[in-house]
């Protein structure tokens, strides 16, 4: 099963999951990925105050710094 762009229902989630399917990402999905990991890094370059839930916690957890690693 190839996962692409598409919106999935969690019932469809649900059935590759019970059917133990083997998924792969199709091109578009890894180019998103890769764009959406662009803009975050340049976003965290630039960036003088932490970004919520990127490099802090969520929740009660915000004030929590999370490492590079």
């Amino acid at each position: 099963m190839e996962l692409n762009l598409d919106h999935w229902t969690i019932e469809q989630l649900s059935e590759i999951i019970e059917r133990k399917e083997t998924v792969s990402l199709s091109e578009a999905c890894k180019q998103k990925i890769a764009s959406c990991r662009e803009y975050l890094d340049g976003k965290l370059e630039r960036a003088t105050e932490p970004v919520y839930g990127v490099n802090t916690g969520f929740g009660a957890l915000y004030d929590r710094s999370i490492s590079e690693e």
